[in-house]
């Protein structure tokens, strides 16, 4: 009830069902992943995940739902504070799925006090969603504000402001996408984002051809939260880089994107002018050392850039 869950995926398989995974904190002793793959023999994927546990003041609510059909589903939640709130979405694709397209992406969002919503193009009702509802009780604590945008088609970059300013050394972001039209590659659908002031949030992509919709959560702890941002390119042929980190408590520590796609925070923008290869644009975000964050891919057919961030949770 104190606690939630924090992964990301990097893999080089084509079927959804093969490299999009679900997770979930099952009890109190036990993290669960699920994949659904049609393949015989699927290739092994890496996971990356953090647990977050707070002592007091955070309450936590999780579920899982199937798909209604519908572009959207509203999930009743026990009552919180929108402003002070924040979610997080997984999902399983099916085994007969073996395209990547619009109904793989899919966001959360707590749009009031008792309704969690989900979106997507199309929300299959073979596929299992799993949600996380963050809730910081304590005023004052946590301010969550939300942005959003649409890059048409044509359209590469995008500059969100804020509706009220933030210190970037205490605030993460969340970006959830929504592909408008099912189809294209899959370098159209993967976008990064990224914190770049007090103010603004840029949010790119490498292919610009099919258009999609942005929704960020743009989360500020001010309990003694520190949070490290930066970008790590990844050129054509080259899967793993390193960054240098200011030095952090690796006890308290998370690494991850700062885009919640698919199924996880793992999500980049690529280049990759294909179908279906979201490791092209996925990536683990693994801390190494108090100095030291490794990002790494698992296909590099073509050129991909991750925003990330490090969030040193308060004691």
């Amino acid at each position: 009830a104190k606690s939630f869950l924090i992964f990301s995926v990097n893999s080089s398989r084509k079927d959804p069902g093969g490299q999009i995974v679900r997770g979930e904190l099952t009890n109190s002793t036990t993290v669960s992943f699920e994949r659904v793959s049609g393949q015989n023999n699927p290739k092994s994927i890496m996971i990356e995940w953090s647990v977050v546990e707070y002592a007091c003041g955070v309450s936590v609510q999780r579920g899982t739902v199937a798909g209604n059909g519908g572009t959207t589903l509203d999930i009743p939640i026990s009552p919180v504070n929108p402003a002070s709130t924040f979610a997080l979405t997984t999902l399983a694709p099916t085994a007969a799925d073996t395209t990547f397209d619009a109904n793989e992406m899919v966001r959360a969002e707590v749009v009031s006090a008792s309704t969690l919503r989900l979106t997507s193009y199309s929300l299959a009702p073979s596929y299992t969603y799993g949600w996380q509802v963050i809730h910081f009780n304590e005023p004052g604590v946590a301010s969550v504000q939300k942005v959003a945008t649409t890059l048409g088609a044509g359209a590469g970059t995008a500059t969100l402001t804020l509706p009220t300013a933030v210190d970037p050394t205490k605030t993460f972001i969340l970006a959830g996408v929504i592909a408008n039209a099912p189809g294209g590659m899959v370098g159209e659908q993967l976008v990064r984002a990224r914190l770049t002031s007090a103010t603004t949030v840029s949010v790119s992509r490498l292919l610009v051809s099919q258009a999609v919709d942005i929704r960020v959560q743009v989360v500020t702890l001010n309990d003694g939260t520190v949070v490290t941002h930066g970008v790590t390119n990844l050129p054509a042929g080259i899967k793993t880089a390193t960054a240098t980190l200011p030095g952090v408590d690796t006890s308290l520590a998370s690494a991850f994107s700062t885009v919640n796609l698919p199924g996880s925070t793992s999500g980049g923008s690529t280049a990759f002018a294909n179908d279906d290869i979201v490791g092209e644009g996925s990536a683990t975000f693994s801390i190494g050392s108090s100095t030291s964050l490794t990002v790494s891919r698992d296909s590099a057919r073509a050129d991909a850039s991750f925003g990330w961030q490090v969030v040193e949770w308060a004691k």
